[in-house]
């Protein structure tokens, strides 16, 4: 049995590496696709692909936070407190597929990935401003979340403030 402790704790450097891998893809993908449709004027099989790609990860981000949260259940054994988890899981889980049909639908049928100015499409920078406010917004839920949930516990503070940052990790 693996003993994790906070000196071989490896998450929040694992989580750098995430978001720095992340936003480098992001942007290389960003001006990838600005270079080519200026262009050329064209979407084509790669820029689908791309499409693809970015509704894997609006899933994988929303997914990942359910996740926690359905080991939150786990924790409580308290009605309440189950149910404000439940109720944070639904929310993120209506906003996820929201989000997913938004991001496969951006603009109307056939070729709804087809940014064109005959077609009506979703303002995109509105868009990922509020999807990015709720993202901050769920994480923040998330994060304190376990604070909550275990503030009841019988506990010295220096040990009870220890196992609830022990479960905060994606505050950083």
């Amino acid at each position: 049995m693996t003993v994790v402790s906070e000196a071989n704790a490896r998450g929040p450097l694992v989580n750098i590496a995430s978001w720095i891998t992340l936003v480098s893809t992001i942007l290389a993908a960003g001006v990838k696709l600005y270079t080519k449709v200026s262009m050329t004027r064209k979407v084509q099989l790669d820029d689908a692909l791309l499409l693809v790609a970015v509704t894997f990860y609006v899933a994988t981000v929303y997914v990942a936070k359910l996740v926690g949260l359905y080991f939150f259940i786990s924790l409580t054994g308290e009605n309440i407190k189950r149910k404000i988890v439940r109720c944070l899981m639904a929310f993120i889980g209506a906003w996820t597929t929201a989000a997913i049909f938004v991001v496969a639908f951006q603009c109307e049928l056939p070729q709804p990935w087809k940014n064109s100015t005959s077609q009506k499409c979703v303002n995109k920078l509105a868009f990922w401003t509020v999807n990015g406010v709720v993202d901050i917004l769920t994480q923040l839920c998330v994060g304190l979340l376990p604070v909550y949930l275990l503030a009841g516990l019988q506990l010295r503070k220096p040990k009870k403030t220890f196992s609830m940052l022990s479960f905060t990790p994606n505050m950083l």
